[in-house]
């Protein structure tokens, strides 16, 4: 076996939050009112019974437009020292949320440890969140500087075995396992 690959794939599917459930929950309410509007519309309304049945398709379409938006998950690559952090929608759309050099980041820990305390005593402008769940014990924190402003913005991420050697073996100054 290879040893010094520098490429590393992880997926993880963010457990529901408050929000995803009231995204999921409108998003319901939606195509039942949608649903009831349309057939009051040309039942009731119209009397054109007729138009009733592009109703499941019409629904159809709107279901599949929209629900991919509670249907998420972060992939987590590394490759020749970059880290590329992207939400799929539903299995389907993929965009980059965030691309990180990881030799040119300051801290690389778990949150739980020595993580979280770094973060309140640096000089963090932004902290994005892309772990699976706020109290998660393989989310590490990487500390980079902001080539922009100058200030540091952090990022939370969920790691395997195989992708913490890949952090380590990219920047081990600011690699930290305790």
């Amino acid at each position: 076996m290879n040893d010094y690959k520098n490429f590393c794939e992880y997926s993880v599917r963010p457990e529901p939050d408050g929000r995803t459930r009231t995204l999921k929950l409108l998003l319901m309410l939606a195509y039942t009112l949608i649903t009831a509007g349309y057939i009051f519309l040309f039942w009731v309304i119209l009397r054109a019974w007729q138009l009733l049945i592009l109703l499941p398709f019409i629904m159809y379409a709107l279901i599949i437009l929209t629900w991919r938006f509670v249907r998420v998950e972060y992939e987590y690559a590394i490759e020749a020292g970059v880290l590329t952090v992207a939400k799929i929608f539903d299995g389907r759309s993929r965009r980059v949320k965030l691309k990180i050099e990881l030799p040119e980041c300051t801290l690389i820990a778990p949150r739980a440890e020595s993580g979280g305390r770094a973060l309140e005593a640096r000089d963090i402008a932004s902290v994005r969140d892309f772990s699976a769940s706020p109290g998660s014990a393989d989310a590490w924190v990487l500390v980079c500087p902001d080539r922009s402003g100058g200030k540091k913005s952090a990022a939370i991420i969920e790691t395997n075995a195989e992708m913490r050697r890949i952090l380590r073996l990219c920047n081990p100054s600011a690699y930290s396992d305790r």
